[in-house]
């Protein structure tokens, strides 16, 4: 008896791919299309030109030394081999942003609680000091079986701000994985991979503030 394939339960209840109101390259048929950014790609050629320099200085000095154990040569492998585990964290946050990019349902978020490192609640992100540490949000969205579902977001003052900011009742987009039920990336959070053409992800402020 031929065994029978097990597949990945999705749990796309809808036919569509995306709520409506979200970036229009979203709507795209699934998989999407998506390739490396130019910041990927210069970021790996400077891991490898960075391991590669390491190593070579570390075989050279080993070499220059004669017999034995160079505690410096070693010093350069373990930082060449800090380097790599970097290298790998970074690839591997690559590969979960291509997965949600490429399949992921596209849902609205809306920020139900917002506030900063000084406990501050309302921010002008335009004018505010980046002496504030990060902003703590709590928003909601609909799962892909239309339930409502909470999350959450520690962010860097700085990348709040470059991506236009929060407040209560702003909106964003975030991508739900098609086999995990309650496993999001806001789209403004994936990294290294992009879909050609589109514009920089930005969040939208609340209705009535422009």
């Amino acid at each position: 008896m031929q065994a029978q394939r097990v597949r990945p339960r999705f749990y796309f209840t809808r036919l569509a791919v995306a709520d409506p109101g979200v970036e229009s390259e979203l709507y795209g048929a699934v998989p999407r299309r998506v390739e490396s950014t130019a910041h990927s790609h210069k970021a790996r050629i400077r891991f490898a030109n960075v391991v590669a320099g390491l190593l070579l200085i570390a075989y050279y000095m080993q070499r220059s030394s004669g017999p034995g154990v160079d505690p410096v040569a070693w010093l350069f492998v373990g930082v060449a081999a800090m380097v790599i585990a970097a290298w790998l964290g970074a690839e591997s946050r690559v590969r979960r942003s291509r997965h949600f990019l490429q399949t992921g349902y596209a849902a609205k978020a809306t920020v139900v609680n917002f506030e900063t490192s000084d406990n501050s609640t309302v921010v002008n992100f335009e004018t505010s000091s980046s002496s504030i540490g990060y902003v703590d949000v709590r928003y909601v969205y609909a799962t892909m079986a239309g339930e409502s579902a909470t999350g959450y977001l520690v962010l860097p003052f700085e990348d709040a701000t470059r991506v236009g900011g929060f407040a209560v009742g702003t909106t964003f987009t975030v991508l739900l994985n098609p086999t995990e039920r309650y496993d999001v990336l806001p789209y403004f959070q994936v990294y290294g991979v992009e879909i050609p053409g589109a514009a920089p992800v930005r969040t939208m402020p609340p209705v009535g503030s422009i």
